[in-house]
């Protein structure tokens, strides 16, 4: 649900319900203009002289001009309604239109490859979501209030021309010259908006590192003070700085429109009446017009400032619509089961164009159902690039990856993907079990014997069909993460650095008992590890160095060490599961 234009919110939401919206916006205006001819019409001269007025305590609805007056409430009454009804029904639509088009965005976020993913951020994606949709939103709101106040104007001028063409002429001369003057502050203060939007980028950058590197800022303070302006106050004085400025320019041009309007009167009350010899009733029907005229167009002027950060924030979306791509998705073909091996052939991955970037180098690898792979190298090796290459997070620049001889695509990767399960460094620990059905009484009990078996049964409970809390240490928050993956029960099971925060004990226990437990059920086990101590439990080491696969080392007596090992583990049960 791309947007062009602040209208598309409606357009692209209920076509006939945008016509609707304006109908009613353009009938609003309408009522609103015939008011100034029918009070006029109601105290001219010709109705008073025919009323024989006395000074008498009339009831409202039993004076002399008893049926203009039942006119008028009535005409009142239905103006209050439609009005009423025309705002909150442009309001629901705004509204709903936004829900749709951040549900629209959401699912572009979701088939964005994740390689695109990290380079767009989290801060800008926020602010897209929090600050430039709910503007976007805001201004068209503000749009049926502007198309109503417009034919409000366009009404009362038609009675101008009624009252006299050259006063018409000259007001409507009048409004065009301070319509173009106007734009010089809308344009200015569009710009200096801006501005501060780019700077609120830079401040939800500064937050997430606020909250993030707190345990970093805390042991240093002339870091963490150098941050705190640097980061934070820094861009937080620039942006405000623009936004006063820009809202200073607003106002001037708000102003500046609404004084035009008693400038025309004024001229019109001192001058006109002389070159066109109008007549005082002529003159007051004229001063009571333009007075009239002042409330619809100042309501235009004050909307104009949501317009215009509207379009600012629409600016923002429609750039980062234009820098989105989609993963490629062919005919969502399924993987045919079973398979023995997952076959990696000549891949290359590149983070970039520029000759200096990071690149995998034609990777040739195969990995096993019932074999522990690691994968070690030192920093900057490719260990973590070639882990999301195999978890088919990262789409290869070259080469391919394989279950047995049948090559994974464009048509068939969405499945193939439902054969892996990954817990990365900077894995993300979900609340409720999403896709995971644990609400029946046999999986709660899988569910517990999960817990018993990572020794998180006194901390953590099944509440509802979801984890009765996540606020743990590191290594037991990965514990929760491994449970997610022994519960998703896939054939894929890929570990980054998942040990470094465990204690020496459990960190004994994953490698030679819970990998060995993965590994009696027929998985596919990949290690992304630096624990050297624990390499004699791997039947493939894999090392990587600057992209490439240095050397593979394969251990055939890894199983009985395997073995040996998880027989020193104590009271530790068999974990259960299926291919």
């Amino acid at each position: 649900m791309q947007l062009k234009k602040i209208s598309d919110l409606y357009w692209n939401c209920s076509p006939n319900s945008f016509y609707f919206s304006v109908l009613l916006g353009i009938f609003t205006g309408l009522c609103y203009a015939m008011l100034i001819p029918f009070i006029m019409y109601a105290m001219s001269s010709n109705n008073a002289e025919s009323l024989q007025l006395t000074v008498e305590d009339y009831f409202y609805f039993s004076s002399p001009t008893s049926q203009l007056a039942i006119f008028f409430l009535v005409a009142i009454s239905a103006i209050i309604v439609i009005r009423t009804t025309s705002l909150v029904f442009s309001t629901f639509l705004a509204k709903r239109a936004s829900v749709k088009h951040r549900i629209s965005l959401y699912h572009r976020i979701q088939n964005l490859p994740y390689a695109e993913l990290e380079k767009i951020g989290q801060a800008r994606l926020i602010n897209l979501l929090n600050v430039d949709i709910p503007h976007i939103t805001t201004a068209a709101t503000t749009l049926p209030v502007i198309w109503s106040n417009a034919i409000t104007i366009v009404g009362t001028l038609g009675y101008l021309i009624y009252l006299d063409i050259r006063i018409f002429l000259f007001v409507t001369v009048s409004l065009l010259l301070a319509m173009l003057t106007y734009q010089l502050p809308l344009i200015l203060g569009t710009r200096l908006y801006a501005e501060s939007r780019e700077h609120y980028d830079e401040i939800q950058e500064g937050v997430k590192s606020l909250i993030l590197g707190a345990k970093e800022l805390k042991l240093n303070q002339s870091r963490s003070d150098e941050f705190f302006e640097q980061s934070l106050m820094k861009p937080e004085r620039k942006a405000l700085k623009s936004v006063i400025k820009g809202y200073s320019v607003f106002c001037f041009g708000e102003n500046y429109g609404g004084i035009v309007c008693f400038l025309v009167i004024g001229v019109v009350l001192f001058h006109l009446p002389y070159r066109f010899e109008i007549s005082q009733a002529e003159l007051f029907s004229i001063i009571m017009a333009l007075l009239y005229l002042t409330g619809p167009a100042g309501q235009i002027l004050s909307s104009m400032n949501l317009v215009r950060q509207g379009q600012v924030s629409l600016a923002k979306v429609k750039k980062f619509y234009t820098e989105l791509s989609e993963e490629p998705v062919g005919k969502d073909e399924k993987m045919d089961t079973p398979w023995k091996q997952l076959e990696v052939s000549d891949l290359s991955y590149a983070y970039s164009s520029a000759p200096d970037s990071f690149a995998l180098n034609k990777v040739n690898l195969t990995f096993r159902r019932g074999e522990v792979n690691f994968i070690v190298g030192g920093n900057g090796s490719g260990k973590s690039t070639l882990s999301k290459c195999l978890s088919l997070h990262y789409l290869p620049t070259e080469g391919y990856l394989s279950f047995d001889q049948q090559q994974i695509n464009d048509d068939n990767r969405r499945d193939a993907r439902q054969f892996v399960s990954a817990i990365y460094s900077d894995y993300h620990l979900f609340s409720d079990f999403y896709g995971i059905e644990v609400k029946d009484s046999s999986q709660q009990q899988k569910v517990l014997s999960y817990l018993r078996y990572l020794e998180l049964d006194e901390k953590v409970k099944i509440e509802d069909g979801r984890l009765s809390t996540t606020r743990l240490s590191d290594g037991q928050r990965r514990r929760l993460a491994l449970l997610v993956l022994l519960l998703e029960d896939r054939d894929i099971c890929m570990f980054d650095e998942w040990a470094a925060d465990q204690d020496p004990r459990f960190k004994h226990i994953f490698y030679s008992k819970i990998l060995q437990d993965l590994k009696q059920q027929g998985k596919v086990i990949i290690v992304v590890s630096h624990d050297d101590r624990y390499f004699e439990f791997a039947d493939q080491l894999i090392f990587m160095e600057s992209g490439h696969v240095d050397r593979v080392v394969h251990q055939p007596d890894a199983n009985q060490r395997q073995l040996s090992a998880s027989k020193t583990v104590d009271h530790k049960p068999e974990l259960t599961g299926s291919v």
